[in-house]
């Protein structure tokens, strides 16, 4: 499926975010304490992609539009959670 940011809805997101886990039957996962160790590992992994940058650094990266994409990708994990 290929979405565009144009045109979809917060809504639509949630619904297929909940029809994923529905299928992949993580619903038993969706609790407190599981969401919480979700929202970290994933924030941890946009972590790694600044740790030890400088503001230059950081800069240069974004404008790489392969990095930009890993990282908006690990964006997307952490709004799955949320």
């Amino acid at each position: 499926m290929i979405w565009s940011d144009k045109g979809v809805t917060f809504g639509e997101l949630k619904d297929v975010a909940k029809a994923l886990a529905h299928r992949r039957d993580w619903d038993q996962y969706h609790n407190a304490k599981d969401l919480t160790i979700g929202v970290i590992t994933e924030a941890s992994e946009l972590f790694e992609h600044f740790r030890f940058k400088s503001q230059e650094e950081t800069e240069l990266m974004l404008k790489d539009p392969k990095k930009r994409d890993k990282i908006g990708a690990e964006l997307s994990d952490i709004l799955y959670f949320v």
